[in-house]
């Protein structure tokens, strides 16, 4: 699937990998940052809130729906003292 290799590739740019993934059918709000190297299972699905980050490596299977609120970060791999690691709200439907 393309999403996985282009989209999610180093070479473009947060912005415009939201941009992308809104094509296809996703609602990506224009502030979130979406960084490379991610898995995104399905083509249309995830919704993303106002600033809001998915940080590398990001694993979305996309069973069902998945929306993430404004102010979200998800990481991959967290290490440190809870206050570095912020909460994470997952609403799947």
């Amino acid at each position: 699937m393309y999403v996985n290799r282009l989209i999610a590739s180093s070479l473009i740019p947060g912005q415009v990998r939201g941009r992308m993934l809104n094509r296809l059918g996703h609602n990506i709000h224009p502030t979130a940052g979406i960084n490379p190297h991610q898995f995104i299972g399905a083509k249309t699905g995830l919704t993303v809130g106002a600033h809001s980050v998915i940080n590398y490596g990001c694993f979305f299977d996309l069973g069902a729906a998945t929306t993430l609120g404004a102010g979200v970060g998800v990481l991959q791999r967290c290490s440190g003292p809870p206050i570095s690691c912020p909460h994470v709200m997952i609403i799947t439907p």
